[in-house]
């Protein structure tokens, strides 16, 4: 889900209006919690500051998550991709622990340690990939 305005003059949207929902799994809420709480923390502080910073404070938490997300869940729609996917994916313990991190929104780019990374590098590899993957979406 992904929307092209998430502000503007004295209001902001939140949550699934602001299109902050996990393109691998559908969830939402903790979203919509955090979205909500940080929009009236910044209105209470600054009503006339509190939508550019919202906005701006939400595409640094979550834009890049959202993206590589979206970008995963269309590669594997594709069933060959799925299936090598999850064989590596849950290949090994360890991998297998990585994956559920990933998936259960534990961890994003900024998250220190192995999970942090794999989401960095899976933001940088299916950024490279883009152009391709555009291509993929406007001919299937």
């Amino acid at each position: 889900m992904s929307t092209t305005k998430r502000h503007g003059p004295g209001w902001v949207a939140i949550g699934d209006a602001a299109g902050l929902v996990n393109p691998m799994n559908g969830e939402g809420i903790d979203y919509g919690l955090e979205s909500g709480m940080l929009a009236a923390d910044l209105f209470l502080a600054n009503p006339s500051l509190a939508p550019a910073e919202y906005d701006k404070e939400i595409g640094l938490r979550f834009d890049a998550f959202l993206r590589t997300g979206r970008r995963f869940s269309f590669l594997i729609g594709h069933p060959w991709i799925l299936r090598t996917g999850l064989r590596f994916a849950v290949g090994t313990h360890g991998i297998a622990n990585i994956t559920l991190q990933v998936m259960g929104n534990l961890v994003d780019s900024s998250t220190p340690g192995v999970g942090g990374l794999a989401m960095r590098s899976a933001d940088t590899l299916l950024g490279i990939a883009d152009p391709v993957l555009r291509k993929t979406r406007a001919s299937g």
